[in-house]
């Protein structure tokens, strides 16, 4: 064994399996007294930005905040520290695709993800938000954790059908939105137009974010496309249309729960992410859909043609920039902009319509659904 594998006093680092801009991710083995051993997930900041402050404390925002959410479907934490002058975080190993890939898989099958598979994943994601949301410490006081990155390459959903949602790295406990430099942090594809407008997140901007993945991965188009500019004002301005526009036979119970998802004003969403869980399970059942992981588990294996009784790490799809930290853009706030901070809203302009047969093809990108 290389003396390089070994990563501190308790991990081998197997072999690397994802590498962006800010970290690496690696197979690791913990390796404890009586032969223990244990395979999970070493996530290290890269060398060169162990000295970045900003750097350092969103990554382990992602441990402090996380590690105290012990619930199936988000990912459990498991340790953070500091080695050969970089930071941490062993985390748990799931062996399954995330979001964008199931999407991006489903697609290369000529249709998107079917409404009963995006209900289920939903359901579970809402779950664990739900979980978040409500978090107490050990003396009940409620930490308002908010995930405020809720998009495709944040969930991932193991070959035994769990649904976990992963990266906590710019989620705040009783904190404001905006770090120390006044940059909005985030995917801004996915952000809520209260976020644009300077307000403070609450669960209802996750839930915005829930509506606008819901949509993308049922229809198989991005709902907002376009430059920073662009998609800022079709967040804060333009019509949304429905589901039911791009998909014949689109289910209208399910429309109607993903509109609600993206209404504009928080008073006129949803206002729990528990009330989204159950709607979307009356949904399911009314529809006679299947429940629970089994049957998705049972439909990712068949979908990525994997023999169940033979599911391998290698068969976990993980390429550069998924490591969600790296995917977020830094839009600032400055006061000129007319579409941002409460700005009077502006009339959509003019435009081209946007291709029709504009797809899902690609995943793992600075937006997961470009093409």
């Amino acid at each position: 064994m290389a003396s390089d594998d070994v990563f501190g006093q308790k991990y081998v680092l197997l072999r690397k399996l994802a590498e962006g801009g800010m970290a690496e991710i690696f197979l690791a083995r913990q390796i404890g007294i009586g032969g223990f051993q244990k395979e999970l997930v070493i996530k290290r900041i890269h060398q060169a930005l162990a000295d970045n402050q900003q750097y350092v404390e969103l990554f382990l925002d992602e441990a402090r905040i996380a590690a105290n959410l012990n619930h199936p479907n988000i990912v459990h934490i498991y340790d953070i520290g500091q080695a050969f002058s970089t930071f941490y975080i062993a985390m748990e190993l799931i062996k399954g695709p995330d979001l964008a890939d199931i999407a991006k898989k489903a697609m290369s099958h000529g249709t998107p993800l079917a409404p009963k598979w995006s209900a289920e994943i939903l359901s579970q994601v809402a779950e664990g938000l739900h979980f978040a949301h409500n978090f107490r410490d050990k003396d009940g006081r409620s930490q308002q954790i908010i995930h405020r990155d809720i998009s495709p390459s944040n969930i991932l959903v193991t070959y035994g059908g769990i649904c976990k949602l992963v990266d906590f790295g710019i989620a705040k406990a009783r904190e404001q939105l905006h770090d120390d430099t006044g940059t909005l942090m985030g995917k801004l594809g996915y952000m809520a137009p209260e976020l644009l407008e300077g307000s403070p997140a609450d669960a209802r901007t996750d839930l915005f974010s829930m509506g606008v993945l819901f949509y993308e991965i049922t229809v198989g188009r991005r709902l907002f496309m376009g430059d920073d500019k662009t998609v800022a004002r079709k967040i804060l301005h333009d019509p949304i249309p429905p589901p039911s526009l791009w998909v014949e036979d689109y289910p209208s119970e399910l429309e109607v729960i993903v509109m609600r998802l993206l209404e504009r004003r928080p008073e006129n969403r949803y206002q729990d992410a528990n009330e989204l869980h159950q709607d979307l399970r009356d949904v399911m059942t009314e529809l006679g859909w299947p429940m629970g992981p089994v049957p998705l588990g049972r439909y990712l294996t068949d979908l990525f043609d994997l023999d169940a009784e033979e599911i391998d790490l290698d068969d976990v799809l993980m390429e550069e920039d998924d490591l969600g930290l790296d995917d977020d853009v830094e839009l600032e706030l400055g006061p000129d902009d007319p579409t941002l901070r409460g700005a009077p809203p502006a009339p959509p302009e003019e435009k081209e319509p946007e291709d029709e047969d504009e797809l899902i093809f690609a995943s793992r990108l600075p937006d997961p659904f470009d093409s």
